[in-house]
């Protein structure tokens, strides 16, 4: 915001501030010094569209206005976009000759190059827009043949949005966030007067603010949660990253918010460059493609057909000692089969839901590589899902060097699931926890190291095929507890319940009996836990 056009001359300055209006009797189309524009939104960025289909950068309606600041006539303008061509009927015009013009522009129209007052009303998808300021400059030039100037626009102002990803136990089962108010900075060129009312989409908050840094004390927003039948206020102070980094013009700050009745807290941020997309006639802030974080080596996924790309740069990007992590930031559809050939990758689920059509029969498979699924959101409710005519969400084919790890996720099958899971050959299989749920089997492996500490196995013909790996089914060393199989546990092929279970631990039933199994035996009916025994004392 501090870097402005040292070109402007004194002499025209007071032309910056003129209204794009004229009292010219002309039409600069049939003009021969007429100007014609072109007008695109640079460095990947997008206008805030409501309505649209988000195919353009500008949408059918907006106006910019224009100013040739090298003219003290027919030199201000204000052009309307009709969805491919933008024309105004007010007077804009080159100078002629080897004369050199020089013009600037600022969205909206309403604004001016150098100074705008941010609206405090952005509490709806129409209003928002209004405080989208962005301008454009020209270097000098002489007239082209075209008569045309290419303007690429940047936002002049940041976008936040806070997202209450958690409330504590203080609150019932369906607080709302029904108001809130967020507080903008202002300098030299930025006046606002009062705090921001911004959209609000279920418990979250977007507005449009002036970049900079927070002083130390004061308070990013306040909110209002309605929850069992009363209302309470909540100030939100601002954190570290808003006092020592601040926001940056063009973009897209997401603040994760932890509610308690006494205390709040901005537990994440999440920095993105600002676009926007349409979908269903709601926004969706997500960005063109994966944002990647080279200090974490980390590939945000913001759109499903952005998810095979992040995973190829993934793969070639890791080493044994360099894992890549590609963290979901919203729901994704699969029509085609995910494979992930190489490389050392962690997929966090993060709360999110991969979805596979019906004609997919393999969700994920991985072939040549170390590879770990997780989910660290607070929730844990990350799934993995098949269609109906799945026959593997995660297929492993393994080398002797492979190793593969489950920490957490649901992974449903549907009714004509052959495995949930499935591992192949040499190499090695982590559980560690995690949810299968339906499938002929939940776990078939031919791994020859199998470790199977946590998870929970849920409706499957058949919870584990896994040979005769004896001692493989253990626990957690930290909390005691193993895997748990609701309804029963039923095993397949030549394994036994004895042999799978590790020395120091046993199966418990629902009232924390231990069950004595008979040598052969492969299968217990009721909710069993593996757990360890513990030593007499």
């Amino acid at each position: 915001m501090k870097t402005y056009y040292k070109y402007i001359i004194l002499a025209v300055v007071a032309l910056t501030f003129a209204a794009c209006t004229q009292e010219d009797d002309f039409t600069p189309q049939t003009d021969s010094d007429a100007v014609k524009i072109n007008a695109t939104i640079g460095k990947l960025q997008t206008r805030v569209a409501y309505g649209d289909d988000g195919t353009t950068n500008f949408i059918n309606g907006d106006k910019i206005c224009v100013q040739n600041i090298l003219r003290e006539s027919k030199n201000i303008a204000t052009y309307t976009f009709d969805g491919n061509t933008w024309t105004t009927t007010d007077a804009l015009a080159w100078n002629g000759g080897t004369a050199e013009s020089q013009f600037q522009a600022w969205y909206p129209a309403t604004a001016s190059f150098d100074k705008f007052t941010l609206p405090t009303d952005q509490n709806s998808i129409e209003e928002l827009p209004a405080a989208d300021w962005m301008t454009a400059s020209i270097s000098a030039m002489v007239k082209p043949d075209d008569k045309t100037i290419n303007l690429a626009f940047e936002h002049k102002l940041a976008k936040i949005t806070v997202q209450i990803t958690e409330f504590t136990s203080q609150f019932g089962d369906d607080p709302d966030l029904m108001a809130a108010t967020i507080y903008s900075l202002s300098d030299e060129y930025v006046t606002v007067n009062g705090g921001i009312q911004p959209v609000l989409r279920g418990n979250a908050a977007t507005a449009i603010v002036c970049p900079g840094r927070y002083a130390v004390g004061t308070n990013l927003m306040e909110i209002r949660i309605f929850d069992a039948g009363r209302e309470t206020y909540h100030e939100v102070p601002v954190n570290a990253f808003l006092t020592d980094t601040g926001l940056e013009a063009g973009k897209h700050y997401t603040f994760s918010l932890k509610v308690g009745k006494d205390v709040i807290s901005i537990n994440k941020v999440y920095v993105e460059p600002w676009t926007e997309e349409v979908i269903n006639g709601a926004v969706a802030d997500n960005v063109s493609t994966y944002t990647y974080f080279p200090d974490r080596h980390a590939f945000y996924v913001f759109k499903s057909e952005s998810f095979y790309d992040a995973i190829e740069q993934a793969e070639y990007s890791t080493s044994k000692s360099n894992p890549a992590t590609v963290k979901l930031m919203a729901d994704i559809k699969l029509d085609d089969e995910l494979l992930v050939p190489r490389g050392r990758i962690i997929l966090d689920l993060n709360g999110h839901v991969i979805t596979a059509s019906d004609d997919v029969e393999c969700v994920i498979r991985v072939t040549g590589s170390d590879f770990i699924i997780d989910d660290t959101s607070a929730g844990k409710q990350g799934k993995i899902v098949g269609g109906l005519n799945c026959k593997n969400i995660v297929h492993y084919e393994t080398t002797w060097s492979d190793k593969y790890t489950i920490n957490n996720g649901t992974f449903q099958g549907s009714a004509n699931t052959v495995s949930v899971i499935e591992c192949t050959q040499a190499g090695a299989l982590i559980i560690n926890g995690g949810t299968f749920v339906g499938g002929t089997y939940s776990v078939k492996a031919e791994a020859d190291n199998i470790s199977i500490a946590g998870g929970n196995f849920v409706g499957a013909t058949y919870d584990l095929s896994i040979g005769n790996k004896i001692g493989c089914i253990s626990y957690n060393a930290e909390t005691g507890q193993g895997a748990t199989f609701y309804d029963g546990v039923q095993l397949h092929g030549e394994c036994t319940l004895k042999n799978l279970m590790s020395a120091d631990a046993g199966y418990f039933d629902a009232d924390g009996a231990q069950i004595t199994v008979a040598d052969e035996q492969t299968s217990i009916e009721g909710t069993v836990t593996v757990k360890r025994i513990e030593a007499a004392e």
